[in-house]
């Protein structure tokens, strides 16, 4: 029998395809996100400690904050500035223009794990949460889309056998 548009389906395995690769595309741009705001938020709780700024690594699209700190007798170091950076740039001159090898810093470390510290934390702001909205936001557009076009061809489908 010929193909013609009223007795075409949609396969159903296309939706988990495309709901597959929205997870995926998920997990690639939100999931360092995600990460970003675990840890922002567990390091509310984190301990205030000094620290001392060995070394700045210029690059040219960022800029590293390496530092020394000692915590309960124990020497670390550590190189986290900040959690949710939208980018390197803004962090990159903004390292440059703060920070200078020698000298002294408060860092917050992370009492059970003493070898996790961050230098700044900062309250999140929306532009840091886009990534997650957009694939989000396909995510729920494309279940919604598949969910109806499967829907109104289920209907199509039950409504033309009523018919026959």
């Amino acid at each position: 029998m010929p193909r013609s548009p009223s007795n075409v389906y949609l396969d159903p395995g296309a939706p988990f395809a495309v709901v597959g690769l929205l997870c995926l595309l998920l997990l690639a741009f939100g999931g360092p996100l995600v990460h970003g705001l675990y840890f922002h938020s567990a390091s509310a709780s984190w301990e205030k400690v000094s620290a001392e700024v060995v070394d700045i690594e210029n690059q040219p699209k960022e800029a590293k904050l390496h530092y020394r700190y000692t915590y309960q007798g124990h020497d670390y170091t550590g190189d986290r500035f900040q959690f949710l950076t939208p980018g390197t740039v803004p962090e990159k001159s903004e390292i440059n223009a703060r920070f200078h090898k020698g000298d002294a810093i408060t860092i917050h470390v992370n009492p059970r794990r003493p070898a996790q510290s961050v230098v700044q934390r900062e309250p999140i702001r929306a532009e840091q949460l886009h990534s997650l909205w957009i694939t989000g936001g396909a995510l729920a557009a494309s279940l919604f889309y598949f969910s109806r076009r499967r829907l109104l061809l289920m209907r199509r489908r039950l409504s033309r056998r009523g018919q026959d």
